[in-house]
């Protein structure tokens, strides 16, 4: 077990049980605003700014393009908080294949929050905000990963719990 309590955003828990219910409670509530925020840009808001998810797919008005990325990270947000709802599932049951679809996909997630970071500085080099905007993700990051390690470890107790004990009795010589 990596971890045996865990701070989730918003409060401190004892165990990895608890925090693995409070990560499910943020994830989903992150999702909703995402997609919220993704529909909002498809419907004409704010995505003027280079560090918002479809900037540059909005030229002036609904294109094809705005269409096709917002639906990819609508699916992509709602099949996030359906493995959330999964995950949380899981852990009341302590079924632990139910959450490794969500640390597996919540990995990815992360690692696609780092590569977008290093893309934008690659990217907008010139523009001090692109650094801004790398420390901001980077941060983001950094609290997915300490998420995705206390539903790790909820995992590493469901799976030593459900560990066969065999013992033997007659030795063989």
């Amino acid at each position: 077990m990596i971890i045996r309590s865990c701070w989730s955003p918003w409060m401190f828990y004892d165990n990895t049980r608890q925090g693995s219910h409070a990560v499910a409670a943020y994830c989903l509530v992150m999702n909703i605003l995402a997609i919220v925020f993704v529909i909002y840009q498809m419907a004409g808001g704010e995505s003027s700014q280079f560090y918002l998810p479809l900037f540059e797919s909005n030229n002036g008005g609904y294109s094809n393009s705005t269409l096709g990325w917002g639906l990819g990270l609508i699916l992509y947000f709602v099949i996030f908080a359906s493995l959330t709802l999964m995950m949380s599932s899981g852990v009341k049951r302590e079924l632990r294949f139910m959450l490794l679809p969500w640390i597996i996909y919540n990995f990815l997630f992360v690692l696609l929050m780092l590569v977008f970071g290093g893309w934008l500085v690659y990217t907008y080099y010139s523009l001090l905000y692109s650094v801004m905007a790398l420390v901001i993700l980077y941060l983001f990051a950094a609290l997915h990963f300490y998420c995705h390690l206390c539903v790790y470890s909820q995992y590493q107790l469901i799976k030593f719990n459900q560990m066969p004990i065999i013992e033997v009795y007659y030795p063989q010589l």
